[in-house]
């Protein structure tokens, strides 16, 4: 298919030239924030580059002053060699969340950019449908954005974008919002329109894997301020080596260790071990509180039968639910403090007790009972001086699987909501790009977890000493 786009007029220079580009947004209260430092970048005529980098970074806000929408306070950008004074039809934008006009169909959208343009009725319309069709809605034309999916609203907004034949595209997290599928499809969808009709592109994603697949150079930057840390080749000669250009990505995906010694010196004087106190006492609340019930559920289900019939219905909904749908409904029941927490922790750890209580419980060795009833042990005691005891084994294997389970739990309910805690503190550096002490805090609560974990195998093998 032969596209027919408006002429664009013909630069003097290709490409995109950033010199020495700096910026710092300076709020009306509160303290200004040191975005953008010192940013150097060319990028070739019709050369597809990413800009990759974690949140709070400075990709989009390099986006933005390229598109012309915020003024350069240091620093110069040109593209095909004029100055950026403002926004123009020369560099179209494709947003994340898609800024399609919600009162325009998928036509009259696509259509709005030719319209500014002042071209012939005709024109545009043949233009609009030739766009439509490539991004694949024809048939969808008079519907409206509410009646699309997310990956067709996206396509609207390439085609829109597309069809005043910007010199330039650049493209703000366009897949963040959607699926992993329909991020996948519009990716080949993206590369099949590009090699169709190559144009310059800058396209701004936190996803490693999305840059190696799109991009001719991966331009990878810094956590705040923003400043280019390494320009990376993704495609050789013969075609491109994604898992050569990943394995190198991934070396900034992971920080130096030295750093992370650094960033755990520093967070020990900013309450990491206040946060990790405040998680062990969630944890070991709701897993003390789990042990107790468990091991007394679990032993009176298999040596009173009322029991079992009561309990066991209990444990068959549990059973099968995903430990992280607890979340939500502790704290829909609870509330968000640390009460939903505690239970959420009492509840996920609960079950593997009670199951290797009860288990253990049934299986020990009838012959054991009956010696005991046969020197006169009432009931009772032969429930807690014969069948626990000989359980045991079993019971505290299944304690340290919720011992496992705890430390979780734990994590998961406090990355979701808390405001403070191990995971409330690991959510936090890594929203804030701070990777290195978002490490820290991970080695911090894994290393809490190995000792934990060790410290109950030296109990157990207490405990159990009779069977060496």
């Amino acid at each position: 298919m032969t596209l027919q786009t408006p002429p664009a007029e013909s630069p003097s220079a290709g490409g995109i030239s950033i010199k020495s580009v700096c910026h710092e947004y300076r709020p009306a209260r509160g303290r200004p924030v040191f975005a953008l430092d010192n940013i150097d970048l060319e990028i070739g005529d019709r050369e597809f580059v990413a800009i990759l980098g974690p949140s709070g970074c400075g990709k989009s806000t390099l986006l933005y002053l390229l598109g012309g929408f915020m003024p350069l306070q240091q620093g110069g950008i040109s593209v095909n060699g004029r100055d950026i004074t403002g926004p123009g039809p020369d560099r179209g934008i494709v947003f994340q969340h898609f800024a399609l006009f919600p009162w325009k169909t998928v036509r009259q959208n696509v259509l709005y950019g030719l319209e500014k343009q002042g071209l012939p009725k005709q024109v545009r319309e043949q233009t609009a449908r030739e766009f439509i069709d490539l991004v694949h809605l024809t048939g969808f034309e008079d519907s409206y954005p509410s009646q699309l999916s997310g990956g067709m609203k996206q396509r609207v907004a390439i085609a829109r974008t597309l069809a005043i034949n910007p010199d330039t595209l650049l493209m703000d997290e366009p897949f963040g919002a959607l699926d992993a599928q329909t991020r996948s499809l519009m990716q080949e969808e993206l590369l099949t329109i590009w090699n169709r009709s190559p144009t310059t592109v800058v396209f701004v994603t936190h996803d490693v894997r999305e840059a190696v697949l799109l991009a001719d150079r991966v331009v990878v930057m810094t956590a705040r301020p923003g400043r280019v840390k390494e320009i990376i080749d993704t495609r050789f000669e013969g075609g491109m080596n994604a898992e050569i250009a990943k394995s190198r990505l991934f070396e900034f995906a992971l920080p130096p260790f030295s750093d992370v010694v650094t960033a755990f010196s520093r967070l020990s004087d900013e309450g990491l071990w206040e946060h990790t106190a405040q998680s062990l006492y969630r944890g070991a609340t709701g897993f003390a509180c789990a042990v107790i019930v468990g091991v007394l559920a679990g032993v009176l289900m298999a040596w009173y039968r009322p029991v079992h019939i009561l309990i066991n219905p209990l444990l068959r909904c549990l059973y099968p639910m995903p430990k992280s749908a607890l979340i939500p409904l502790t704290i829909m029941w609870i509330g968000l403090g640390d009460d939903s927490k505690i239970t959420l922790i009492f509840i996920g750890c609960l079950l593997p007790v009670v199951l290797s209580a009860f288990n253990a419980a049934r299986g020990v060795d009838q012959v054991l009972i009956w010696s005991a009833r046969s020197m006169g042990a009432r009931e009772r005691e032969i429930l807690w001086g014969v069948v626990v005891p000989a359980a045991m084994p079993e019971i505290l294997s299944g304690i340290r699987i919720s011992l496992a389970l705890a430390f979780i739990l734990m994590v998961s309910g406090e990355l979701i909501i808390a405001n403070n805690g191990i995971g409330y503190l690991i959510d936090i550096l890594g929203e804030g790009g701070d990777y290195a002490g978002m490490f820290a805090g991970v080695a911090t609560i894994s290393a809490v977890g190995f000792f934990a974990d060790r410290g109950y195998v030296a109990l157990t093998r207490r405990i159990l000493a009779w069977r060496e």
